[in-house]
């Protein structure tokens, strides 16, 4: 009689090895792979006696620009404190580095400095790539050029270039030329910029048409042209040719006076004509010539306004041409001075006597 043996089978196999090789795989734990190696950094120690020097790099391989932590420890002594780097060290920039936060569970670690150490940490960059070196630090224990010192050796540290190991400028491409970019065309400003204009033209005008309208506008021009005008404003009215002469002549008058007075600063309006005349003589600023033919046009004038004198249509328009020959002849040239022409008195028309 044969012995009972278990009998194998094929799906009964495979779950054994697969089993058979989970437990081995728990038991062994995940298998260990390869990791890059961090860069843990590089210090540099100096002795003197009691009086101990390190330098701390906290790393040695990084890329343009990135930024390398370098502690400078003094320790041992309580009356040497940690050498000061300029803005430069060899090929690397420095400014001071920002103050690290510590945690709040950190405790004390077994290797940390001693109550007599000091220590200054700084910001370490550079634009070279390739080996580049931290030079040495140098700590002085006195004062005095001959004072001994203490000196580390230097860090090297490997600069990694941002654009790859090529330094064949035939490898990279040129600069292109400047391309004018498109500018989308933006309708709420231009809208806001015709608005802002056509307001400023609706307010010039507006402000022309009030100046023109009460006169300002006539205020702001030289006594001669503004005296043409209010002669021009005065024929077009056409007094004599209505009868109205004692009007025109008390316009005229009051235009020339009104203009002395702007023209050369003499109070013209609130004088009698004698006292304008021994004024004017007085003051020299009328010349003779046209001091005659004041002296004529006013007492004419004077004769029609106080007088009863009736003059015709024509001896009007001679006297308001005369006016205007006074008004352009004594008006400033361009070099100043006043226009006096002797040429006043030829062909001079004498108003109604």
């Amino acid at each position: 009689m044969k012995p009972n043996t278990p009998r194998f089978s094929l799906p009964s196999g495979i779950l054994a090895l697969v089993a058979g090789a989970c437990l081995t795989l728990a038991a062994c734990g995940p298998a260990a792979t390869p990791s890059p190696s961090s860069d843990t950094g590089i210090a540099r120690t100096a002795e003197n006696g009691n009086v101990r020097l390190t330098v701390r790099a906290d790393r040695t391989a990084v890329e343009v620009g990135e930024p390398i932590r370098l502690e400078v420890e003094v320790s041992g002594s309580t009356t040497i404190a940690p050498p000061v780097l300029e803005k430069t060290l060899g090929a690397f920039d420095v400014r001071p580095a920002p103050k690290q936060v510590a945690t709040a569970d950190a405790t004390p670690k077994p290797d940390a400095a001693p109550p007599s150490s000091r220590t200054v940490a700084y910001e370490l960059t550079t634009l070279e790539s390739g080996d580049v070196e931290i030079p040495a630090i140098t700590l002085p224990l006195g004062d005095g050029t001959d004072a001994p010192t203490l000196a580390t050796e230097p860090i090297q540290v490997k600069v990694a270039s941002l654009i790859g190991e090529s330094q064949n400028p035939k490898d990279f491409r040129d600069i292109k030329g400047v391309v004018d970019l498109p500018q989308p065309f933006d309708a709420l400003r231009a809208a806001t910029i015709a608005a802002i204009a056509l307001g400023a033209a609706l307010t010039i005008l507006w402000l022309f048409f009030m100046l023109r309208r009460t006169g300002r506008l006539d205020a702001m021009l030289p006594a001669d042209q503004r005296a043409m005008r209010e002669l021009a404003d005065l024929e077009a009215k056409r007094l004599p040719a209505a009868g109205r002469m004692h009007e025109f002549y008390v316009e005229v008058t009051d235009i020339v006076r009104v203009y002395i007075e702007r023209r050369f600063g003499l109070r013209a309006p609130e004088l009698t004509t004698p006292e304008f005349l021994r004024e004017a003589r007085r003051a020299s600023a009328i010349s003779d010539e046209h001091q005659k033919l004041l002296g004529g046009f006013l007492r004419g004038a004077d004769l029609v306004k106080f007088g009863g004198v009736q003059p015709t249509v024509t001896q009007c328009d001679d006297a308001l041409g005369l006016a205007r020959r006074f008004v352009r002849e004594s008006a400033p040239i361009a070099d100043g001075t006043d226009a006096s022409r002797s040429t006043l008195q030829q062909g001079r028309q004498e108003v109604p006597a």
